[in-house]
């Protein structure tokens, strides 16, 4: 074993106490980015595997750019195109579903309803394209049967062969239950959805021969996306023909998000854990100047010193690792366990999350491993021997300082950049971390200040309270100004993302939600509700006051309209009122 192997371990294990609580310091940190990057990395996967799901073996699809429908002949010349092997229609909407027999929730005495997004399909060639495992009974083959999940199972107490009515004004529209197939849960925003036949739904709300998208299925030897190219310009506007693939985008951005998220909280993490090391370890060094210049007396080099204060950082980032690693894991599976019965998600570890917490543990002992390397590297035998007590320099406290007000200024300089894109960028990787070191440096001499100004009747009274000798807590803090000015900065970076958290959130509900004035009631068709409708509904006795409330899906393809480039939405929908 090489010497600085030797005198690393030593330094550890004279100090035991110390040295747990630094490591705990990283793996507390480590296990909340592994638990974090878990959980979200869990329901993701879990989301990705529902959109296969809807999505099938689709290779393209038709669909209309504003959420709207589109003549069902249409089907007819995809299927007669040559590159196509098969072909279906499909049409959304929605229905208020009711038992046919009547029956009531027991507790409120109203009758068991509930409203589904509905997707009407042609039940000759759905199965070619989509396969959906079944909990009970089977797919749907006739327009008179509905397939349903477990959310709507469970709204209507409905079982396989139930009788079920579309609520609507007209002719009474019945379905049986031919089946009840298999769906995650995926939390309270999660809207039923069951399968019948298009022209079925097509009839109920209004949508005769009409269709919300085509998917379709090319041969083999068909290049997907020239075929897209090729056919789009043949489609009326505002149609589109366009990879299946592209349904994924949306997904694929909010998953860049999180990540980034994730990689500029996990920063800030071990951020804190360096400072704590960096604390810890000059301590360390401050404590071990004799025996340190021992060391050098007997043979001992520059070198060796420093290269073992290295390894003690790094020794502490990988046990922090190992430690926060599993406890992480255990962490994100106990909570999807708690949650189990609002959102049905399975345990996927995330690589990604492992290599960001191994990476920024270690990272975080060597970084606050160096200055505390630089001066063991410095210890000259007779000086350290010679050594009992240094004053600190009111020189170095300015410095430091002012090392924190230029960092800021760095900071506020990276928002000069006239391009939005670049602002976000540099802020979130540079301007963020420079921020919170500022935070650090400044902390010395707001401490050294405060400290000085409350040296007096106010600490004393303190001491007092604690059976402390006097002005000896004022002392002790003026003595150390880095050690206690970086752990207030530690503290002070915690406190500064609960306050920047809770005030957005505030701001939030204060600003947006509080405001809004939600209706006692709303009228809902999926086919829209015509003006004179509009206007009967105004006129009954009840109604005081109303607003009309439309939206419009705008597809933005190509080009980035709204958020940054590569993770900001390039779909938008507009409301009307």
């Amino acid at each position: 074993m090489s010497p600085s192997w030797r005198l690393a371990l030593n330094n550890l294990a004279g100090r035991r106490l110390r040295t747990g609580l630094m490591v705990a310091a990283i793996a507390f940190a480590a296990s909340l980015v592994v638990a974090v990057s878990t959980a979200i990395h869990s329901g993701q996967a879990t989301s990705e595997e529902q959109i296969y799901q809807f999505l099938g073996e689709t290779d393209a699809r038709i669909i209309h750019q504003f959420n709207g429908r589109f003549d069902a002949g249409l089907l007819d010349m995809v299927r007669s195109w040559p590159e196509v092997e098969l072909a279906t229609g499909r049409l959304g909407g929605s229905l208020t579903l009711v038992r046919a027999d009547g029956r009531a929730d027991p507790e409120t005495g109203r009758p068991l309803r509930t409203t589904s997004n509905v997707v009407g399909v042609d039940l000759e060639y759905e199965l070619d394209f989509r396969r959906l495992d079944l909990r009970a009974g089977r797919l749907a083959r006739d327009p008179g049967e509905i397939l349903i999940d477990p959310l709507t199972a469970e709204a209507l107490e409905a079982e396989v062969g139930d009788e079920l009515h579309v609520q609507r004004f007209g002719e009474p529209v019945e379905f049986e239950v031919a089946g009840i197939y298999e769906r995650r849960r995926l939390g309270t925003l999660q809207r039923p959805r069951v399968y019948v036949d298009h022209t079925v739904l097509g009839e109920v709300t209004g949508r005769t021969g009409q269709l919300s998208s085509i998917a379709i299925l090319v041969r083999d030897d068909v290049d997907v996306h020239a075929f897209c190219d090729r056919y789009n310009t043949e489609l009326p506007e505002p149609l589109s023909l366009e990879p299946a693939e592209l349904a994924r985008t949306g997904f694929d951005r909010r998953v860049e998000a999180s990540r980034l998220g994730l990689i500029v909280a996990s920063g800030l993490a071990f951020m804190s854990a360096a400072f704590i090391i960096v604390t810890g370890l000059t301590t360390a060094v401050t404590e071990r100047q004799r025996e340190m210049a021992v060391i050098r007396c007997i043979g001992g080099s520059r070198s060796q010193l420093f290269t073992s204060q290295l390894m003690v950082g790094g020794l502490l980032g990988g046990m922090g690792a190992v430690m926060g690693v599993p406890v992480g894991i255990a962490l994100a599976a106990a909570l999807l366990w708690w949650l189990r019965d609002t959102v049905e998600v399975d345990l996927y570890i995330s690589t990604f999350g492992i290599y960001l917490t191994v990476i920024g543990s270690l990272a975080a002992g060597l970084a606050g491993a160096v200055y505390p390397a630089w001066l063991a590297g410095r210890v000259t035998p007779l000086r350290a021997l010679a050594r009992q007590a240094q004053p600190i320099r009111p020189m170095s406290i300015a410095a430091c300082g002012l090392a924190g007000l230029a960092i800021m200024g760095v900071q506020l300089a990276l928002l000069l950049p006239e391009s939005a894109e670049q602002r976000f960028w540099l802020y979130t990787f540079i301007g963020l971390p420079a921020v919170h070191i500022a935070y650090f440096l400044l902390a010395v001499p707001v401490l050294w200040i405060v400290a000085k100004a409350l040296a007096g009747p106010p600490l004393e009274l303190f001491s007092r309270a604690l059976r402390l000798p006097a002005g000896m807590l004022a002392r002790s803090v003026l003595a150390t100004p880095f050690r206690h000015g970086f752990t207030a900065g530690a503290l002070m970076v915690g406190i500064s993302v609960m306050v920047s958290t809770w005030s957005n959130g505030t701001a939030l509900i204060d600003g947006w939600i509080d405001r809004m004035e939600f209706a006692d009631g709303f009228v809902f068709r999926t086919t829209g509700i015509p003006p004179d409708q509009q206007q009967a509904i105004t006129e009954l006795d009840f109604v005081t006051d109303f607003s009309s409330v439309s939206y419009m899906p705008v597809r933005v393809v190509g080009q980035q309209v709204f958020g940054v480039q590569g993770i900001g939405p390039q779909n938008v929908v507009c409301i009307g009122f």
